[in-house]
């Protein structure tokens, strides 16, 4: 998968067309954006989820609502005097297109919710529901017992009822809805712009040149549409790249720096201390250690579970809330 691709990501649905189930280890995920309505339970880990401008600290049992189209990030939270906090952030997602049910629930199209920490806003009592709603869903996707595909689209619809009721939402014309999908398009051709020219200079001038628009535009879009200023969104890439490229044990943290972007050394160190809390070399010593070196060469800020792991994942996570299913 291309850098490109990673921050705008392109859904595939390989058991039930409109809705995606996985569990993947997350160390370090940049501001990407899909159209799917998205939900992720936290199973263990502590991190941070960023969206609407703002950042939320999460730990085991938070669940989530990402709105389609909504810039986010995820990271762990690293604390350099505990190492297994380096391990990263095993969470369940269940992805839903905008397209399901459609022809049923033709609303879904132009539905707008409001990204919520669902387990801080839903009543208790609709948590717990919702809560055994997705790990329900995530047993049957992994299982691939008879008739799962049934039990599925019975069970996502229940959510999707469940947030319908529960969560604040709007439903967007479509004058606005193609104008939304524009200015998508625009932030796509930019990041693409950014990510082939990561290891050079970038500046908002060329950018803004180059999408015929004023630097004062192009400035406001990143704060609007990514909730982040242009420079800030550069060093999350940079960042991301720098992680990338420790899983090289050859490449020294000067290398790393330059073919990463970062001017020196020592802005590097200030980025990463602002993220993580730790230097460069902290977060690539502690790092190290909690994962293989099959892993480590992969270079992967994320592990995506087979179905037979996940489905382990969730059941141990399953037992632990004592849920009933």
């Amino acid at each position: 998968m291309s850098m490109y691709e990673s921050k705008l990501e392109i859904i595939k649905y390989q058991k039930i067309k409109h809705i995606k189930v996985f569990v993947n280890k997350v160390n370090y995920v940049a501001k990407h954006v899909h159209n799917d309505i998205e939900i992720f339970i936290v199973l263990s880990g502590k991190g941070l989820v960023k969206f609407n401008s703002a950042e939320h600290s999460f730990s085991e049992g938070d669940m989530f609502l990402i709105n389609s189209g909504e810039p986010h990030s995820l990271s762990f939270v690293a604390d350099k005097n505990d190492s297994k906090s380096f391990e990263g952030v095993t969470s369940l997602f269940i992805q839903i297109s905008n397209h399901f049910l459609r022809d049923y629930f033709p609303l879904i199209q132009t539905l707008s919710f409001d990204s919520i920490n669902l387990k801080k806003e839903l009543k208790k009592e609709e948590y717990k529901k919702m809560l055994s709603l997705l790990i329900y869903t995530a047993l049957n996707y992994f299982s691939g017992k008879d008739y799962f595909e049934l039990e599925i689209l019975f069970s996502v619809s229940k959510i999707l009822y469940i947030l319908l009721k529960n969560v604040n939402y709007k439903i967007i014309n479509k004058m606005k809805l193609k104008k939304i999908q524009n200015q998508q398009e625009r932030i796509k051709r930019i990041v693409s712009f950014i990510d082939e020219n990561l290891d050079s200079k970038i500046k908002l001038e060329d950018i803004a040149k180059k999408e015929n628009i004023s630097v004062s535009y192009l400035s406001h879009l990143f704060s609007s549409e990514l909730g982040m200023t242009f420079q800030d969104f550069v060093n999350e890439l940079r960042i991301e790249q720098c992680i990338r490229l420790m899983a090289n044990k050859y490449k020294t943290l000067l290398e790393i720096c330059y073919d990463s972007g970062f001017s020196n050394p020592k802005y590097m160190k200030k980025v990463f201390v602002e993220k993580f809390g730790c230097s460069p070399k902290e977060y690539r010593d502690a790092y190290s250690n909690q994962v293989s070196d099959s892993q480590m060469n992969t270079g992967k800020l994320e592990v995506i579970y087979s179905d037979a792991d996940s489905l382990e994942k969730v059941k141990e996570f399953s037992h632990k809330f004592n849920l009933d299913l």
